[in-house]
Parts: C-alpha cells; sequence; structure tokens
C-alpha cells in the first residue's frame, strides 16, 4: 500500500470523521498512486459507498482516469460493487 498523503491515511485507517476536520485541497483529493489511481477510484473498488459520498462531496474529480483508461465509475461496474454503483447513477457523477 502506497500512501500519498493524509487523506489516504484517514481512509485506510477508516477515521473519515478526523478526514472531514480538515479542509483538503483539490491537489489532495485527487492525486494518483503509481496505478494512477484516485482515492475516489479506491474507495469505489472497495464499494465503501459512505468515502464515495464524502470524496465527492469535497471535489473528487470523477472524471481522472487511471493508467489503464478506467474512471471510478468504471472500475465499480467492472466489479459490479452496487452500492458506488448505485450512488453514481443516482448523483449523476461519473461523467
Amino acid at each position: 500500500m502506497h500512501l500519498i498523503n493524509q487523506l489516504w491515511t484517514h481512509y485506510y485507517n477508516d477515521t473519515i470523521d478526523q478526514a472531514k476536520q480538515r479542509n483538503w485541497s483539490l491537489s489532495e483529493v485527487n492525486q494518483q498512486d503509481n496505478n494512477g489511481q484516485t482515492l475516489l477510484m479506491i474507495a469505489s473498488i472497495d464499494n465503501n459507498k459512505k468515502w464515495v459520498e464524502y470524496l465527492l462531496e469535497i471535489g473528487a474529480d470523477e472524471n481522472i482516469v487511471d493508467y489503464q483508461g478506467y474512471k471510478a465509475i468504471t472500475l465499480a461496474a467492472k466489479l459490479g460493487l452496487d452500492k458506488v454503483m448505485i450512488h453514481f447513477l443516482k448523483t449523476g457523477a461519473g461523467g
């Protein structure tokens, strides 16, 4: 696991309430790992709806693609992850 910044640390430690206590820059929210994936993509792959909601709320860019050309919504669809897919579809996120 390659932690990009402190926001990722909060994700992996499941401390969303602590994460919400800080204002994150868009560059932190949208930072990509060694595979080109953002934290929104990781949360989508994990089918973690509460983090997907939070990340979109603070400005995560759902149109960023990883190095294989996948967006967060595409990864969720490819893996059949219902909670995240339903959220993306209801909110219109995922472009």
